[in-house]
């Protein structure tokens, strides 16, 4: 996946740009607390969930919140917006848009809330009902009851998860398709390109950063059950 673009509401001084380009090379110019910052945090965001906190959310004016100064007086009264989102366009490659089921351009999204967290979505086509998109989700019992609502017969054993899948799975797929943003899989979250960030004041070295996101990517890589089970299949053969 490559990223073409990022926008971002609400966070910090970010309340809402817009299709901000991201090519092989680009330069982010302007004044200080221009902003310049706080977009690389959010392409952060987007692509690795670095934490925030309510800190983070942009401020819209007067509320009923009040902020504390060091020396216990408060200030006038300020409220933030609900959530911070950051928003990338990607380009997938010929394999992946076969792998993933996707079109060449696809929308991906983080969202944070402060009494929820944060959340990453992809932008697809899914069934029109919300009960049948994310079935894998779903456990046994809940399948066999949404079987039973939308008269589906299981395709095979009663006590087999997959019995009850497919026929739900292949029941979404009659009907209508819509476009909405649906929770992204484990495979996408791990096809998302990683981004290296050198600030300014960093007392980490260059070399120290670049190794410590090549682990990290490992470990994502080694967790997965697709290589977990190529790997039993070596070590069993």
């Amino acid at each position: 996946m490559q990223i073409c673009s990022v926008s971002v509401e609400g966070f910090r001084c970010l309340a809402n740009i817009a299709d901000v380009p991201v090519l092989p090379q680009t330069v982010l110019t302007g004044q200080n607390e221009g902003g310049k910052s706080a977009l690389l945090d959010a392409l952060n965001f987007l692509l690795h969930g670095t934490a925030l906190s309510e800190r983070d959310l942009t401020y819209v004016g007067d509320g009923g919140r009040q902020e504390p100064v060091p020396d216990g007086d408060t200030v006038a009264p300020h409220a933030r917006v609900p959530q911070t989102t950051v928003t990338g366009e990607f380009t997938l490659s010929a394999d992946e848009q076969q792998h993933f089921a996707l079109p060449e351009q696809v929308q991906v999204r983080r969202r944070f809330r402060p009494e929820a967290g944060a959340f990453l979505e992809i932008r697809r086509r899914v069934c029109q009902n919300p009960e049948l998109r994310d079935l894998e989700s779903v456990k046994l019992a809940g399948l066999k009851e949404l079987a039973a609502a939308h008269g589906v017969e299981p395709a095979g054993q009663a006590n087999a998860r997959s019995s009850w899948e497919q026929p739900l799975r292949e029941l979404a797929q009659q009907m209508e398709q819509v476009d909405a943003w649906v929770a992204a899989d484990f495979e996408v979250t791990a096809a998302m390109p990683s981004m290296v960030y050198f600030k300014g004041d960093s007392v980490q070295a260059p070399e120290a950063v670049v190794q410590s996101l090549l682990n990290s990517r490992l470990r994502e890589y080694t967790r997965a059950d697709e290589v977990v089970k190529r790997v039993a299949d070596l070590e069993a053969g």
